[in-house]
């Protein structure tokens, strides 16, 4: 069994805190940038997670951006790392969710 790593791709100041977690993380400026560094891994084949910067990666081609979401290795997650982008955790989880199953779920509270 291969051992996975984790990888982040965001902006310059939202790194440190993936290193800290033990991720490994590359630091973008636009989206072209970060279209080459997921390509790149998705060749090497070492990355089992990629979480990248939603604001960033939703600026990406929607058919490479489409083909990329529905990768299954390495799964490919988007997070709002900046405050004013961010979704509530909720809306978050059930958009994850409807990626993984296909369909939403109704979250009681």
């Amino acid at each position: 069994m291969k051992d996975y790593r984790i990888l982040a791709i965001t902006e310059e100041g939202y790194d440190t805190g993936f290193r800290l977690a033990g991720a490994d993380a590359e630091i973008v400026r636009d989206n072209k940038e970060m279209l080459a560094v997921i390509e790149k891994c998705l060749e090497q084949k070492n990355y089992g997670i990629i979480i990248v910067d939603a604001e960033i990666f939703y600026k990406i081609d929607e058919r490479k951006r489409k083909v990329l979401e529905e990768s299954v290795m390495p799964v490919i997650i988007p997070l709002y790392l900046k405050q004013k982008d961010k979704v509530s955790a909720e809306e978050y989880l059930k958009e994850v969710v409807r990626r993984a199953i296909g369909y939403s779920i109704r979250i009681k509270g």
